[in-house]
């Protein structure tokens, strides 16, 4: 009898022991992402037409500059609007890496998916916790559903977030030249990281500012200059600022042939037959201006208590906010652009294997992360999907809130985690010390 137990008890340690534990989490994260990213391109082959976004993208840009414009007169409104030093660095990548480029890219996007967990577990300190792939694997799962999109889309947002990523760790050492042009580099990729440019005046970030200033002064003036010469490097910026324009105005929007997810869709697709164009633009503005107003309230939201949250912890509660935002103001909001989620989902995921947090804020954490990921899971579909990962945004913006504003901070004990000590790992994933 007393053999059956040590067994069992033996068993049952090496089950939770970190190595275990971290290499069962790392094998699900790399095995899962490996399939979905490439069962496509192996059951159906390599071929141009099997790589997604990545496909239509490289139509597109040879679209662009053969017509050096985003919008030749007399054609229809098209769904690309990229900036101009995306198309440009996307047809020189084509040029250097010719007919295996789409192969190159599925693999930098495969890539994205580990290289944003390390970067997320640098930023949130836990690069040396006993169970930091197990925090990674929560995480995941729970915005698994726009992960999954991304990589079946063979999209940049993925890489896209790990810019921002790499952006933030550079801040959080100090080291705001670098975050600057991190910043300017991922806004070339995908303009939403412009708004980080009034958040660095705001927390007075004079070097990440006056950096990303600088970047984007290279990437959008000087690198379309250099490979178009002025005149056309101006006219086909003028173009792409009038697709912007017009991709946001009256139904536009209903006429594209994408997973278009944004308010501005939901709203006409569900009220365009019953009100005026001009109502369901004034709601559409209605409600980007209350998205605007609470983001901007987080932002402000000030400490209810004595004790400060890690540097690092607030700076993370404000990227994901940032990059959340412009998210539901763009009239091409699609499903995978919400991988930029996984950065609020990891910090959740961190507070609920932090030591000094106690079981109440355990359980009531990982009820919003099991909420998010039966959102994007059992939530609205089709055209409707757009209002389930609104829900998912407003939630994480209110998680964070809460967070930000009442969680009492890590102790001693989540400090001796993140220095590596192994009293917590052998203590099992939660540590001794949860109250």
């Amino acid at each position: 009898m007393n053999h059956s137990f040590s067994l069992r008890d033996r068993l049952s340690s090496w089950m939770t022991h970190p190595g275990f534990v971290n290499g069962v989490a790392i094998l699900s994260i790399l095995g899962a992402t490996l399939f979905v990213a490439f069962h496509h391109q192996v059951t159906k082959g390599f071929v141009p037409e099997n790589f997604g976004d990545r496909n239509l993208h490289t139509h597109q840009i040879k679209r662009v500059l053969g017509d050096a414009s985003y919008w030749p007169e007399g054609e229809p409104l098209r769904a690309f609007s990229y900036p101009l030093p995306n198309v440009i660095g996307s047809w020189l990548f084509e040029q250097v890496f010719g007919s295996a480029s789409s192969l190159v890219w599925l693999i930098m996007v495969t890539a994205a998916v580990p290289i944003n967990l390390l970067l997320l577990m640098r930023l949130l300190d836990v690069s040396r916790h006993p169970y930091r792939w197990l925090i990674a694997l929560v995480a995941v799962v729970s915005v698994k559903y726009v992960v999954e999109w991304d990589l079946r889309a063979v999209n940049c947002n993925g890489m896209y977030l790990a810019l921002v990523l790499g952006a933030l760790l550079a801040l959080k050492h100090e080291r705001g030249w670098t975050c600057g042009l991190l910043i300017a580099l991922s806004a070339a990729l995908k303009l939403y990281s412009v708004f980080f440019i009034p958040y660095f005046w705001w927390q007075r970030q004079w070097k990440a500012l006056f950096a990303t200033l600088a970047g984007i002064a290279v990437f959008f003036v000087l690198f379309p200059v250099a490979y178009l010469g002025w005149s056309d490097a101006w006219n086909m910026t003028m173009s792409w600022l009038a697709t912007v324009r017009g991709l946001g105005q009256g139904t536009n929007v209903l006429e594209l042939n994408v997973y278009v997810i944004s308010p501005q869709f939901l709203l006409y697709h569900l009220l365009g037959d019953q009100l005026a164009p001009q109502t369901v633009a004034i709601l559409t503005r209605l409600i980007q201006f209350a998205w605007m107003g609470l983001v901007t309230a987080f932002l402000l939201l000030p400490r209810a208590t004595g004790s400060e949250l890690p540097k690092s912890w607030r700076l993370a509660m404000d990227a994901a906010a940032l990059t959340m935002f412009p998210l539901m103001i763009s009239p091409l909001f699609q499903p995978h652009h919400a991988v930029v989620t996984l950065l609020g989902a990891f910090l959740i995921a961190r507070i609920i294997f932090d030591p000094s947090t106690s079981w109440k804020w355990r359980v009531g954490l990982a009820s919003v992360l099991s909420a998010v990921l039966a959102i994007f899971e059992v939530g609205p579909s089709g055209d409707l999907r757009g209002a389930g990962i609104a829900g998912t945004f407003l939630l994480l913006l209110g998680t964070m809130a809460v967070i930000k504003r009442w969680f009492p901070g890590p102790s001693e004990a989540a400090l001796s985690v993140e220095l590596g000590s192994s009293s917590v790992g052998s203590a099992g994933p939660f540590g001794r010390n949860a109250a």
